[in-house]
């Protein structure tokens, strides 16, 4: 499952990086999930971890405001609140 295509790749300094498409916002009643980035971790990995897919890295990337899911996550804070899979399933279904 993916929200993106090849339309909406676009490349920078030789970067494949992924336009986003409308943000995966959260609401206060929204179910999620606490995580803290480890060192060398990008989008990909922690959606591995997280839910089980990397192909799935477009929810951490639209959360986290990254445009490229293979670049290390270099962030003010290395906690972060993401949706749980089924917060994402509600939204986009």
């Amino acid at each position: 499952m993916t929200r993106y295509n090849d339309d909406d790749i676009i490349e920078q300094d030789g970067d494949k990086l992924y336009e986003r498409i409308q943000p995966v916002e959260l609401d206060s009643g929204d179910e999620v999930i606490r995580y803290k980035i480890k060192e060398d971790e990008n989008a990909r990995d922690i959606a591995r971890i997280l839910y089980k897919e990397a192909k799935l890295w477009w929810i951490i990337s639209d959360v986290l405001n990254v445009s490229n899911p293979f670049e290390v996550l270099k962030l003010e804070t290395n906690i972060v609140t993401l949706p749980t899979l089924k917060t994402v399933m509600e939204r986009i279904l």
